[in-house]
């Protein structure tokens, strides 16, 4: 099976996961030169429709792609179960990416057919996806913190589809069956504390103690995340709905802060304890993650006392691409390759020398990339509270070429591949023992 000249194995623990992976920083390049082209119309306000094109570009296809990839892996992997029907993830993962390329299209154009037709390739793909990953948890051996952040996460995205799909409808039909000012920080709360954030804080805890060699994280900071994330659910709908005041939205924003800080203490921690004492480009695009973390939640504070667009928008750059953004990246750099290495070279255990992980991506590839993302979220940042159109198009081409070499890293470690063995022998060739030696 090939997709883009890769070629894939059948075993679907591979197989769609870097289907997953090695389609999302392609929307990060789209992102990118999106900017680039369009210049500073696209930062003067989080609402016109060419901003909440990047904005879904961003959200859907370089955050939640990724994300769907992890889910393949972590619910075998870390939860024990299967993913029920993951052969049609096969067919649901390339609608759900032409969804995301029509949406914002439609979006950029001013199409109201192709909007509404993203609006049903975006169900039709979705919410299967969301139902394989839910069945999959309700099958799970054990109901422990991860599964339980799991479930959150896939709750509030199951909350974030259904306003998503009325707002695509008022796009496209001109129906509004909410309070559209309303419903939008409820949307950004679900999507981005909920999802975003829930999802990444279940896969964390329990991935880095496997990579870092760490103690988990204790039971009582994840009960303490689970609460606090679970109130910002809770607390968001009837603080937009019902609270007169742009005040009240104080009361899940602090919900998430009170989150964000049980998470910090929780990783700073478990990366102290940690027996693998190394500083790698995954660690250090977690400790850039944290930063821009807390720095996009006073940013959206400062939104919320003093409501500026400029304020929203750099909360957006922050939030989505210094700390959502940064970790899944330096988390794909992990997975990636422990996902090959796992499928095509655990069978050579004991048959001649053998190629490490890191051997399968080059670290000073993945330390550029890593520099040349860093600067991209720093001129993006810029860029949205000093909207110059030179800076605009500088920072959109920067996240291009950034995304850009993501996926390139990410593709020569999904297509190493272990030397063919002699057949009398079954052992490794002599030419690829001496190189892999």
């Amino acid at each position: 099976m090939r997709t883009a000249g890769l070629r894939l194995d059948h075993a679907p623990q591979l197989d769609l996961p870097l289907r997953f992976f090695l389609t999302a920083p392609l929307f990060g390049v789209a992102a990118g030169a999106l900017l680039a082209l369009r210049g500073a119309a696209l930062l003067h306000s989080p609402w016109l429709p060419g901003t909440i094109a990047l904005a879904h570009l961003i959200t859907l296809g370089l955050l939640t792609m990724t994300m769907l990839g992890a889910l393949h892996q972590i619910l075998p992997v870390v939860v024990g179960t299967e993913v029920p029907g993951a052969r049609w993830s096969r067919w649901l993962q390339p609608l759900f990416a032409l969804a995301v390329v029509l949406l914002a299209g439609g979006l950029l154009l001013g199409l109201p057919s192709v909007i509404a037709t993203a609006m049903v390739l975006l169900a039709a793909s979705l919410l299967p996806l969301l139902a394989q990953q839910a069945w999959g948890l309700l099958r799970a051996p054990g109901q422990g913190p991860t599964v339980q952040l799991l479930w959150l996460a896939l709750a509030a995205f199951a909350g974030t589809i259904g306003l998503g799909l009325l707002f695509a409808a008022g796009h496209a039909l001109g129906w509004w069956p909410l309070a559209r000012t309303a419903a939008l920080p409820v949307h950004l709360f679900w999507g981005l504390g909920g999802w975003v954030g829930g999802l990444i804080a279940g896969v964390a805890i329990a991935v880095l103690p496997m990579f870092y060699i760490a103690p988990p994280v204790s039971p009582r900071a994840a009960r303490a995340l689970l609460a606090t994330l679970g109130a910002m659910l809770v607390t968001a709908p009837p603080a937009t709905f019902l609270g007169a005041a742009r005040a009240w939205l104080l009361l899940p924003l602090g919900c998430g802060a009170a989150a964000l800080v049980v998470f910090t203490v929780a990783l700073l921690r478990l990366l102290r304890a940690r027996r693998r004492k190394v500083t790698d480009v995954s660690l250090r695009y977690w400790q850039g993650g944290l930063v821009a973390a807390w720095l996009s939640v006073a940013l959206l504070l400062l939104w919320v006392v003093w409501p500026q667009p400029r304020w929203l928008l750099a909360f957006g750059v922050l939030y989505l691409l210094g700390f959502a953004g940064a970790v899944l990246s330096g988390m794909l750099y992990k997975i990636v390759p422990f996902l090959v290495w796992t499928h095509r070279f655990s069978r050579m255990a004991g048959r001649g020398p053998m190629p490490m992980m890191g051997d399968l991506l080059p670290r000073r590839q993945a330390q550029r990339q890593q520099m040349a993302y860093g600067l991209a979220v720093l001129l993006l940042a810029a860029a949205t509270l000093f909207p110059a159109e030179w800076l605009v198009r500088v920072a959109g081409l920067a996240l291009a070429v950034a995304s850009g070499w993501l996926w390139v890293n990410l593709l020569r470690a999904a297509r190493f591949q272990p030397p063919a063995a002699e057949p009398e022998t079954g052992r490794l060739p002599q030419a690829a023992r001496a190189h892999l030696g």
